[in-house]
């Protein structure tokens, strides 16, 4: 197409249909994809920081334990599990689309710059929502079993399990894990659909 027809074309309203510009249009949308996976990695990672740093400096706070406390604390070591998993299985799919060998989208995803830093932040987050989450777990598991020992001492007092002394990591925890779901999501997205084909 010569330049005369390409004008005419665009001031009609028309796209670039030139190779050129298509592939430099992917490459543009692949970097915003990267550019906002770490920028998305960099802002949680700061918020973990100072949520961590907060939580150390302050003091545990103390209520009365019971068996609604009991339950309540049960049930959020199950959340923690299950988001645990959901972390682990999205681990695996993002690994899963470097080693799909026989896929265009994986053959992409090896030979772009931006899909590989994707690819490491998301493994970063998804890692670093299932470290937290083996920590939460530890912490609740030994604060309930000194609890449980305190049933029958209606005067003792134990570790607030819901306060921010110990709830920060939960909170790390899946704050985390969405942070992996949108990278691994955007990571998909460029590497299945904004492929650039090469022989």
């Amino acid at each position: 197409m010569d330049a005369a027809k390409l004008d005419e074309q665009l001031a009609e309203g028309g796209k670039d249909d030139r190779p050129g510009y298509r592939k430099f249009q992917r490459r543009f949308y692949r970097w915003v994809f990267a550019v906002l996976s770490v920028a998305f990695c960099s802002w949680i990672a700061v918020d973990t920081l100072f949520d961590w740093s907060a939580a150390s400096k302050g003091a545990f706070e103390y209520v009365q334990f019971d068996n609604r406390l009991q339950a309540a604390l049960e049930l959020r070591v199950a959340a923690s599990r299950d988001l645990f998993q959901i972390a682990l299985v999205l681990f695996g799919v993002l690994w899963g689309l470097v080693f799909a060998e026989e896929r265009v989208a994986a053959m992409a995803f090896r030979r772009g710059l931006p899909e590989i830093i994707m690819f490491l932040a998301g493994s970063v987050a998804l890692a670093g929502s299932m470290a937290v989450s083996l920590a939460y777990s530890i912490s609740l598991n030994e604060l309930l079993s000194d609890a449980v020992r305190l049933l029958e001492k209606p005067d003792e007092r134990v570790v607030d399990f819901f306060g921010r002394k110990v709830n920060y990591l939960f909170t790390c925890q899946w704050t985390l894990l969405i942070t992996g779901m949108l990278v691994t999501l955007l990571t998909f997205l460029s590497a299945k659909f904004l492929k650039e084909v090469r022989p």
